[in-house]
Parts: structure tokens; C-alpha cells; sequence
């Protein structure tokens, strides 16, 4: 009996300490590709694709409106197959050291490393080739990720923790911090990530294995969370910066005047035939001001009281069957509003009333 007992131990222990193993595997296979995928781009091309994009919005009479084209050239890209396979053969450590399933989420990291490395580039913000393999893991893994993996490594104040989701964030660590945290990183992608954990799963680490030129092959897939990519790149390498210039939106009454010191003016927008979609924008007769906070890619405006009788306006709102008056008061009046930049040109706030939601500059 005690022989039998024993035995099974020995089993367990067996069984126990294969499955660690294949796990451990699994993670240093998971590392291997983060690391892996930098060398594997052409980053030549990608850097004279954005060199040919700016050239294209040369023409463009605003620094700010430049870099919206060129971004939004990347990011609205459909990923071609020449274009992703490119470098592939290298990607992966050792010639039979990846499952078969690993090779759709090597083929889609390697499209998202081409999208945030070109956006690297359209920002002025090309990385070496040793800094850019940390910025690819940081990208990946997503801000919450990097937080919760950043804590494990060391002790964060909250200023550092705020950083996740920006290139600052990774100076909080040493070289060999970074090292742990790459490696804490993909052992959380094992845990928490579904596609990742299948793609990687231990089981399929001791069982059939194959070179990365066939499993890759027919992996290609055309969603790759390109355009989410490029905005995490964009938050990522750009710092949206304090600016000034007038927004409409649509039929809306108003304009929004924003100031690189942080105030916003309401300024009175009067539907003309003369000036057009624009309006006549009354810059001397604000009917109230607000503030405005830029928080990575974010940015959120407060104002103070707004009103037609009570401002420099000092009359009853306009009238009109076509143009939107009749909410200003109540859509902004003492009310805070929130709006992501996708660009620097075109801003969105869903809480105020116009129809849209979006707000073009205009000026």
C-alpha cells in the first residue's frame, strides 16, 4: 500500500513538475516574440511610407492639421499580406519552437508593431532599436497591464502609475527592472489574455511544434486591431499639447475658442449665407468662458455660467428653424465635458447637444 501511495506521489510530482515546465515555456516563448518582432519589421520602408505621407501634406497651411493626415493615413491602413509577412522567418526563437496556434498572434503583433513604429516616426519620436522592443511589450500589454506588472517589479507613487499608456512610464525602471518586467508581463498575457493563453497554451508546447514559416502560413487575418494600435502608439509617443483655434460643429450655435494658457471662450455663431457652413462667429461677444485640462489623449473642458441675457451678448438667444440655439445654456452652463483627441483637428463631445458630437476646427 505504501508503495502504491508512494508511487503516485512520484507521479504527481512528475506530472506537476512537466506541466511547470511547459508553462514556463510557454512564457519564455511568449518573451521570446515580444522581443523578437523588433528586428522583424522593415522599419526603412515604414520610415519613407511616413517621409511620403508627409510630403503629401505639405500643402497643409497647419503644423497640427500635418500630422492629423499623416496619422490618419496610418491608422485607417489595411494590413496587406507582403506587407506583415516581411521578416516573419526570424521572428521566432529557433526554427521548431512554436505552436502551430502561436503563429495568428505572431502575425498580428507584427502588423501592430509596423502601425505604432510608423506612428513613432509621424510624431518625430523614432525609437532605437532596443528602445522600441520595450515600447512594443509596454503597447501590448495595454496601460492596466503594465500597471498592475509595473507594481509587482517595485514600488510606483502614484505620479509614476499615472504614466502608464506613455513612453515616460518605462523610465521608472532600470535595465534590469525592464527585464522583469517583460517577463512579468508576458506571464500575465499567459494568465489573462484568452488568445494569447490558446495561441501559447502548455499543452501545445509538448506537443507537435512547428518552424514559424508554417505557422504563419494562411494565418493572416485582415482585422488586427490596427486602428486601436495606432491610437495606443499615438497616446503613447505624442503629448498632446496646449493649443489655441475655434471649433464648430455642424448647425450648432456656438463656437468654442480655445487658448494655449488653458481658457476656452463661447462665442455666439449666427447662421449667415454670406459666411457659409462657418457662420458668423461673434469674437467680441462671449456668452461665458471655461477651462480646459489635456490628460494624455484626453481632454476635458469646465465652464463656468453661460447664457445669452447674462453674457457680453446681453440679449435673448437667437432664433432659427435650422441652426441649434435653444440648448447652449443647458448643454454647457456650469457643466464639465469630456472629449478623446483622435486628431488635433477634429475633437468629439458626446455630452453637448449638437447633433453630431464632433467639432472641426476652423481657423
Amino acid at each position: 500500500m505504501k508503495k502504491k501511495v508512494l508511487m503516485g506521489l512520484v507521479l504527481l510530482i512528475a506530472i506537476g513538475t512537466s506541466a511547470v515546465f511547459a508553462q514556463s515555456n510557454s512564457i519564455y516563448m511568449i518573451e521570446a516574440t515580444f522581443l523578437n518582432i523588433e528586428g522583424s519589421i522593415n522599419k526603412g520602408n515604414l520610415e519613407n511610407w511616413v517621409k511620403d505621407l508627409q510630403r503629401e501634406a505639405s500643402s497643409l497651411t497647419r503644423a497640427s492639421a500635418k500630422r492629423d493626415y499623416v496619422y490618419f493615413k496610418i491608422r485607417d491602413t489595411k494590413a496587406s499580406r507582403s506587407a506583415v509577412i516581411n521578416g516573419l522567418a526570424g521572428l521566432l526563437p529557433g526554427p521548431w519552437e512554436i505552436p502551430a496556434d502561436a503563429g495568428m498572434v505572431a502575425m498580428n503583433w507584427t502588423t501592430q508593431a509596423q502601425v505604432a513604429y510608423a506612428v513613432a516616426c509621424a510624431y518625430g519620436k523614432k525609437p532605437s532599436a532596443a528602445s522600441f522592443q520595450m515600447d512594443l511589450v509596454m503597447l501590448l500589454a495595454g496601460e492596466d497591464m503594465a500597471k498592475e506588472a509595473g507594481r509587482e517589479i517595485k514600488s510606483l507613487t502614484a505620479a509614476q502609475l499615472a504614466q502608464a499608456g506613455t513612453i515616460n512610464f518605462k523610465n521608472n525602471f532600470n535595465g534590469a527592472e525592464q527585464k522583469k518586467l517583460i517577463t512579468k508581463i508576458a506571464e500575465k498575457m499567459y494568465a489573462k489574455k484568452s488568445d494569447v493563453a490558446i495561441a501559447y497554451a502548455a499543452d501545445k508546447v509538448v506537443g507537435k511544434l512547428l518552424g514559424p514559416a508554417s505557422a504563419l502560413k494562411d494565418a493572416f487575418f485582415a482585422s488586427m486591431d490596427i486602428k486601436s494600435m495606432a491610437r495606443a502608439a499615438q497616446v503613447y509617443y505624442y503629448k498632446f499639447p496646449m493649443f489655441s483655434g475655434r471649433f464648430i460643429s455642424g448647425n450648432y450655435g456656438v463656437a468654442l475658442e480655445f487658448s494655449t494658457n488653458g481658457t476656452v471662450k463661447v462665442l455666439p455663431r449666427l447662421e449667415s449665407a454670406d459666411k457659409g457652413f462657418i457662420g458668423d462667429i461673434r469674437s467680441q461677444q462671449q456668452l461665458g468662458t471655461g477651462r480646459y485640462v489635456i490628460d494624455k489623449g484626453n481632454i476635458t473642458i469646465t465652464f463656468g455660467t453661460v447664457s445669452w441675457e447674462k453674457s457680453v451678448w446681453n440679449a435673448k438667444r437667437p432664433t432659427s428653424d435650422t441652426w441649434k440655439y435653444v440648448t447652449v445654456e443647458q448643454d454647457l452652463s456650469n457643466k464639465s465635458v469630456w472629449s478623446r483627441f483622435d486628431g488635433e483637428e477634429v475633437l468629439e463631445f458626446p455630452a453637448i447637444n449638437t447633433g453630431n458630437a464632433f467639432w472641426e476646427r476652423c481657423n
